[in-house]
């Protein structure tokens, strides 16, 4: 449930006698974050993903015409995808949270404007 410790499955899995070949990873990431750092941590993550995929989805909705939202939704997307077959890479990842980091900023610009124009 709490999981076997980041990056330690191989160690478990040999300690307990429950392989005798040594594994490298889980390849899926879901799996392998709820294997590693346990369920709690696998539902925060998708929380957070959720989160900001929805803020993107209604900001695209509201401008249909920004294509920059629009890729951006996208290539996340598709890591999200991708990541059911294979566990992020170290070339990969930092690509990935910048997207989601210029994705959320995206969708919340202007939402500040909003707010003022309603009180």
């Amino acid at each position: 449930m709490l999981g076997v410790g980041p990056d330690c499955l191989a160690v478990y899995l040999i300690l307990t006698g429950k392989t005798d070949s040594i594994i490298d990873k889980v390849h899926c990431e879901y799996l392998h974050i709820a294997v590693t750092t346990g369920i709690p941590s696998l539902v925060a993550y998708m929380v957070f993903l959720i989160i900001i995929a929805k803020k993107i989805l209604d900001k695209y909705k509201k401008d249909k015409n920004n294509v920059i939202i629009f890729a951006i939704g996208l290539s996340i997307l598709s890591y999200l995808i991708q990541a059911t077959f294979n566990v992020s890479v170290t070339h990969v990842a930092p690509i990935f949270w910048a997207m989601l980091g210029i994705g959320l900023n995206l969708a919340e610009k202007g939402e500040e404007n909003e707010k003022q124009e309603l009180l």
